[in-house]
């Protein structure tokens, strides 16, 4: 599955005010997880509200349990 980086910041809040998180905060933690290996597709520091994004095999290996 990929999504655009706006996509997940979407699917993150859920379109719902559950929370409030800046888009600072979750761009944040999107960068945390390509670092860490859960999710790959963006080069370099940046991320862009375009970028595709796919769980590596490490994320999909924790969603299937």
């Amino acid at each position: 599955m990929q999504v655009s980086c706006r996509e997940l910041r979407w699917v993150t809040c859920g379109g719902l005010n559950v929370g409030t998180y800046t888009d600072s905060e979750i761009n944040q933690s999107i960068k945390r997880l390509l670092k860490s290996g859960w999710l790959t597709g963006a080069a370099g520091e940046k991320v862009e509200e375009k970028t595709i994004l796919s769980p590596t095999q490490l994320l999909a290996s924790w969603l299937d349990r």
